[in-house]
C-alpha cells in the first residue's frame, strides 16, 4: 500500500493543496475527501480540507462558510473545488464568487466544468442506461423520477437524460411522475409520498441519487408496495448503504473517489506547468445492475472508482495464482489478504475488479486440467473479499458506537463551563480521542468573542494554540495556519466555529483518523459550545450591569436603599462571626432645597456629589455607603472599637468642610448626622438601627440649628 508519511528533507517542500468542500457526512463528499487523501499520500504533498456548509435557512445561510477564505492564504499552492456540494443550493454563482477572490494559483474543479479552470468530471451518463434497462429488461412504461435540486447542474443533467430517454423509447414525458427530492433522505421520503398522493400508476422508480432511492423504497414498503415485485427501483452514486439494502440497489457507480484522486494529480501538474493549456479529464460512470430492479443476478462490472489494472500487477497476480499450492503454497491468497486488503471500500472494489479480470484470463490461459484448481483459488479469494466487506461494515458500526460515546463526553465537557480557559482545558482532554496527532485552534478574538464578518484570507487570529497529547502550546504569530515543519502525506481537516453570522474561529485536525462523518458533528458542537459560552458571558455581564443599575444611585455611584440592605447583610454576617459591632450613620444634607431654589439643580447635584465624595474619603472601601434618596445618606461599617464612631463623625465633618471650601461656591456643604451602634449578636435589625440613627439625626439637626451651624 502507500508509504507512511515522512518528513520532507529536500530543499523544495511538498506542495500544500486545499480541498474546499461542504460537510463530510454525505457519501459524495466523503468519497471526494478519501480520494484526495489517497492521492496526497501517494504523491507526498500536504492536504488541507476546508469544510464549510451550503445549507439554506436563517441560521445557516446559503453558500460556503467563511472558512473557505483560508484557501487564499500564502501557504496554499493549489485548490480543489468540490463543485457539486458547494453549488448545491445556489448553483454555479457560488463557484464564480469563490473564484473571484482566490489568488492566481492552480485550481481544479471536481465534478463540474468551469470556465478557464482545469476540471475532472464524470461523463454524466447512467440515467439513460437505467431507463433503457427498465423498459427493455422489465417492460416498465410508467417510470417515476425523483429529481435533485433544480439549480444543481448534475441534478438537471439527470432529469434531462430521463426525459430524452423516455422520448427515444416512444414514451411521453409525464410531469405527474416527476418530483423534486433534493438529494437527501427527508426530501426523498416527501417526494415519494407526494407521488403516491396523486394516485398515478407507476411500475418503476429511478432516483437521482441513492439516498432518495433508499427513501423511496422505505415509503413504498410502508404502503405495502413490494420492491421489486410491484415496483422496481434504482438510484445513482453506488453508496455503501445502497449495496447492502435488501434488495441491493441497482445504481450508477459515480467515480467520485477517482475524480478527486485525478484532480489532485492535475492540480500538482498545473503547479509544475503553470502555462499549459486548460485540461478537462472525463471519467466514465458504470451502471451497476442489482436486485432492486428485479434482476436476479448481481452486478459483475467493476465500480467506476476502480483504476485500470496495470499490466505488471495483472502478471504478478497471475504468476502467484498459477503457483498457488505448489512451490509457493498459499502465496496468492496471502497476497490478496495482506498486501491488497486494508479494508477500505476503494481497495476492496479494486481487488474485486482484479479477480474479475483474473477469472477471464484463467479461461484464456489455463488448460482444462488446471481450470478447477485455479477457479477454486479465485473463489477462495472472492471469499476473502466478501469477508473484508463484512468486516468493513461491522467495523464502521462498532466505530460509530465508540465515537458516539466520545461525542457525548466531548459535548458535556465543552458545555460544562462558559469560562474560555476552562473550556480549553476540557477541550485539550477530549480532543486526544478524536485527533491524537494534534489539533490547532485559531480564535479571531482573544476573549473568544465573535465578529459579524470574517475575512479569513487576511485574518490575524489573536488566540492561537496547538493541542497535542493533552498539552496546550501557543502557536507563534510568525507561523501561519499549518506548521513550518512540513510532512509529506500529511492530512489536515479544518472546520469553522461559527453560529449564524457570528464567527469565532477555526479548528484544524492533524491526520484525522476517525469516521469522517463526525467532523460535521464536532463542528456543530464547537460552534454551539462557543456560542453558548459567549451568550452566557454576555448575559452575565448584562445581568451584572443591570444589577449595578438596580442597586446603585445614578448620580453618586453609591448604593441606593435596595443596594444598602442587600450588601449590608455581608457585613452583619462578618461582624457576627468576628464578634464585633456594626456602626450605622444616617446623614441629611443641610439646606439642599435652598441651594436648588437659589442656584439651580445643577448646583444641588454638585452638593450631593460633594457629600458622596466626602463619604468615600472618610470610610474604607469595605464599608457600605448609600444615598437613600434626595438629601439622605447612610453608612454601615464594622467597628473595631465601640468608641470609634465619635472619631469617624469628627473626621467626616472635617473632610466635608475641606471639600466644600474647595468648590469655591457661595453656598457651603454641611450635614446633620445621626448614629447607632448595633450589636448583631443581641438581635435587632438594620431597619431598627436605621430608625435609631434617624432619631439621633433629628436631635443633631435641632442642636446645629440652635448653634447656628445650619
Amino acid at each position: 500500500m502507500n508509504d507512511a508519511p515522512k518528513l520532507w528533507i529536500d530543499k523544495v517542500p511538498p506542495k500544500t493543496i486545499a480541498l474546499l468542500s461542504t460537510w463530510l457526512d454525505g457519501w459524495y463528499q466523503s468519497q471526494l475527501w478519501r480520494g484526495a487523501v489517497a492521492a496526497t499520500r501517494a504523491h507526498g504533498c500536504r492536504l488541507l480540507t476546508l469544510v464549510g456548509y451550503a445549507r439554506p435557512g436563517s441560521i445557516m445561510p446559503c453558500g460556503p462558510s467563511s472558512i473557505m477564505g483560508l484557501a487564499g492564504r500564502p501557504q496554499i499552492d493549489g485548490i480543489l473545488l468540490s463543485a457539486g456540494p458547494l453549488s448545491f443550493w445556489e448553483g454555479p454563482n457560488v463557484l464564480k464568487n469563490i473564484l473571484s477572490w482566490l489568488p492566481p494559483i492552480s485550481v481544479v474543479s471536481l465534478g463540474q466544468t468551469l470556465e478557464n479552470v482545469d476540471s475532472v468530471v464524470p461523463d454524466g451518463g447512467g440515467i439513460s442506461e437505467l431507463v433503457h434497462h427498465m423498459i427493455e429488461a422489465h417492460a416498465c412504461r410508467k417510470i417515476v423520477f425523483l429529481a435533485g435540486p433544480p439549480l444543481n447542474p448534475d441534478a438537471q443533467r439527470r432529469l434531462d437524460d430521463y426525459r430524452v430517454s423516455l422520448e427515444a423509447a416512444g414514451i411521453a414525458y409525464d410531469p405527474q411522475l416527476v418530483e423534486v427530492g433534493g438529494f437527501h433522505l427527508e426530501g426523498g421520503i416527501d417526494a415519494m409520498e407526494r407521488v403516491l398522493e396523486r394516485g398515478v400508476r407507476f411500475d418503476a422508480v429511478i432516483a437521482a441519487n441513492d439516498t432518495m432511492a433508499i427513501a423511496a423504497a422505505k415509503v413504498l414498503r410502508d404502503h405495502g408496495i413490494r420492491v421489486p415485485t410491484d415496483v422496481r427501483i434504482s438510484g445513482y452514486d453506488d453508496t455503501l448503504e445502497g449495496r447492502y439494502q435488501q434488495p441491493p440497489l441497482s445504481t450508477v457507480s459515480n467515480p467520485t473517489h477517482l475524480i478527486a484522486y485525478r484532480g489532485l494529480e492535475m492540480c500538482l501538474d498545473r503547479i509544475s506547468n503553470p502555462n499549459r493549456s486548460q485540461v478537462q479529464d472525463v471519467v466514465p460512470v458504470e451502471v451497476m445492475i442489482r436486485k432492486s430492479c428485479g434482476c436476479l443476478h448481481t452486478a459483475k462490472e467493476p465500480p467506476a472508482n476502480c483504476k485500470e489494472i496495470a499490466p505488471a500487477l495483472l502478471e504478478e497476480a497471475l504468476a502467484l495464482l498459477f503457483t498457488q499450492g505448489e512451490d509457493k503454497h498459499g502465496d496468492f491468497l496471502h497476497w490478496i489478504q495482506f498486501t491488497l486488503l486494508d479494508r477500505n471500500l476503494e481497495t476492496i472494489d479494486e481487488v474485486s475488479h482484479l479477480l474479475h479480470v483474473l477469472a477471464s484470463e484463467v479461461a484464456k490461459r489455463c488448460s482444462p486440467e488446471q481450470m478447477p484448481k485455479l477457479y477454486a483459488n479465485v473463489f477462495s479469494a472472492q471469499q476473502i473479499v466478501a469477508e473484508a466487506n463484512q468486516a468493513l461494515i461491522c467495523g464502521r458500526l462498532l466505530s460509530q458506537e465508540s465515537l458516539l460515546r466520545d461525542l457525548y463526553r466531548t459535548t458535556n465537557a465543552l458545555l460544562a463551563h462558559s469560562d474560555p480557559e476552562l473550556m480549553i482545558e476540557n477541550l485539550a482532554e477530549c480532543l486526544r480521542y478524536w485527533s491524537p496527532e494534534g489539533v490547532r485552534l485559531f480564535m479571531i478574538n482573544k476573549d473568544f468573542s465573535p465578529t459579524e464578518s470574517a475575512d479569513l484570507v487576511q485574518q490575524k487570529f489573536e488566540f492561537r494554540i496547538e493541542i497535542r497529547n493533552g498539552k496546550i502550546t501557543p502557536i507563534p504569530v510568525s507561523e501561519d495556519l499549518l506548521p513550518e515543519e512540513v510532512i509529506a502525506g500529511e492530512i489536515w481537516t479544518g472546520v469553522p466555529i461559527e453560529q449564524g453570522t457570528m464567527h469565532f474561529g477555526v479548528v484544524l485536525f492533524r491526520n484525522w483518523d476517525c469516521n469522517e462523518s463526525f467532523v460535521e458533528q464536532l463542528r456543530l458542537i464547537f460552534s454551539i459550545a462557543f456560542s453558548i459560552s459567549w451568550r452566557t458571558r454576555s448575559e452575565s455581564r448584562l445581568s451584572d450591569a443591570l444589577h449595578r443599575l438596580s442597586v446603585r444611585d445614578e448620580l453618586t455611584g453609591l448604593y441606593n436603599r435596595r443596594g444598602l440592605f442587600e450588601v449590608a447583610n455581608v457585613l452583619t454576617n462578618q461582624a457576627t462571626r468576628d464578634r464585633k459591632k456594626i456602626g450605622v450613620i444616617y446623614a441629611d444634607l443641610d439646606r439642599l432645597k435652598e441651594i436648588n431654589d437659589k442656584f439651580g439643580h445643577a448646583d444641588g447635584d454638585l452638593a450631593i456629589s460633594t457629600f458622596a465624595d466626602a463619604l468615600r474619603v472618610c470610610f474604607r472601601s469595605s464599608d457600605v455607603l448609600a444615598r437613600l434618596g434626595g438629601d439622605e445618606f447612610a453608612a454601615v461599617f464594622i467597628l473595631n472599637d465601640a468608641s470609634e464612631h465619635a472619631s469617624i463623625l469628627s473626621r467626616l465633618h472635617t473632610i466635608l468642610h475641606e471639600h466644600s471650601l474647595a468648590l469655591g461656591k457661595a453656598w457651603k456643604v454641611s450635614a446633620s448626622v445621626g448614629w447607632s451602634i448595633w450589636d448583631c449578636a443581641a438581635g435587632s435589625s438594620l431597619e431598627n438601627e436605621m430608625l435609631k440613627a434617624d432619631q439621633k439625626l433629628y436631635e443633631d439637626k435641632a442642636n446645629r440649628k440652635t448653634l447656628g451651624l445650619r
